[in-house]
């Protein structure tokens, strides 16, 4: 009777220690490098579902097409379409409502980009459509809103300070934030705005931040920020950094979560993507190249899944289709996936 109970905490034990491994291995991430042939600078990303990718780039190597990418396998393939740039340096940023209706710059393409309409005096970025014909843009330090897509807007909100607006998320039709800031030199200042009825009107958050350089929320009461730490003066800078901040009651207050990631990594993050309140990544780059990080701690740690080795590919955004899976972009044609094995 012994034996046969021990035989069985022994074998309950090797079942217990195989499953921890096989989650712990499952956990293994990495990014792969997708080859697109393609060597132009890549410049906006956007995940319609987790099969759907669509790809901005702004400008060939020839300074004379635009080009947009498109994946409906989950990065497995892709088609190209180039037309002509439409504006000098190419469009900044795209949203795309779908695989066929487009808004980029002051121009929309119900098509796919094979055809462009100018829009009116909706240009910005970035953007955040709720249907085919009712948007939010922002421009420097204003927010617009279109009801007839694109074609005419109503200026909703204007900050009336350097900082400019970086980014735009909405948690449902009603709650969004938009968020950016602007630093140089000595001045370094950022804001965060919210709106609770559609985007008809925003209001600043309570607290003074310096410039917001990445954003996410989870819910509408949930979210994280980064806020650039940069202090200098017109000759030198006194200090370089980035902190982590989170909020649990929609931007009222604010708790630091970790001011350390540019002393561990030498990297300035510049997006930030939290799938839930303890996962989440950052991607940022530094003098030694652009990183990944991620972490399962809520932001307290993090890890680094990815780390370019040459200044020459830097990358400059990131999109997510779940929790695990995610595509980065950068210079020079650099398309990455993230993979969970």
């Amino acid at each position: 009777m012994r034996i046969l109970f021990s035989v069985i905490i022994t074998t309950m034990s090797a079942l217990t220690f195989l499953s921890c491994q096989k989650e712990d291995n499952e956990q293994q991430a990495g990014w792969e490098i997708i080859n697109l042939n393609y060597t132009g600078s890549l410049d906006d990303i956007f995940a319609l579902s987790r099969d759907t990718i669509m790809i901005l780039s702004k400008l060939d190597k020839t300074y004379q097409k635009t080009c947009i990418f498109e994946s409906d396998d989950a990065g497995k393939t892709w088609t190209q379409r180039c037309f002509d740039k439409l504006e000098i340096g190419g469009f900044g940023s795209f949203y795309c409502f779908n695989h066929l209706k487009i808004f980029a710059g002051n121009y929309r393409s119900y098509d796919g980009g094979n055809s462009w309409q100018k829009t009116g005096d909706f240009d910005g970025a970035p953007m955040y459509f709720f249907n085919a014909k009712e948007g939010i843009a922002a421009r420097g330090g204003s927010i617009y809103k279109t009801t007839d897509g694109g074609m005419s807007s109503e200026l909703a909100f204007d900050s009336v300070t350097y900082a400019g607006f970086n980014f735009i998320q909405f948690l449902d039709n009603q709650t969004g934030y938009a968020s950016g800031g602007v630093s140089f030199d000595s001045y370094n200042s950022g804001l965060i705005v919210k709106t609770t009825d559609g985007g008809n009107t925003w209001q600043p958050l309570p607290d003074k931040f310096k410039s917001i350089i990445g954003m996410s929320f989870i819910t509408a009461d949930m979210g994280y920020i980064i806020i650039n730490l940069h202090e200098g003066s017109v000759v030198e800078t006194y200090k370089s950094g980035a902190e982590l901040l989170k909020t649990t009651d929609g931007g009222n207050t604010w708790i630091s979560i970790n001011d350390k990631i540019y002393d561990e990594f030498y990297i300035i993050p510049f997006r930030c993507y939290f799938s839930d309140e303890q996962h989440g990544f950052l991607c940022g780059s530094g003098t030694s190249g652009s990183k990944i990080l991620s972490t399962s701690d809520g932001g307290k740690t993090w890890k680094e899944e990815y780390a370019g080795t040459s200044s020459d590919y830097l990358l400059i955004k990131m999109a997510f289709t779940s929790s695990k899976t995610g595509y980065a972009i950068g210079n020079n044609g650099l398309l990455l996936k993230r993979t969970v094995y």
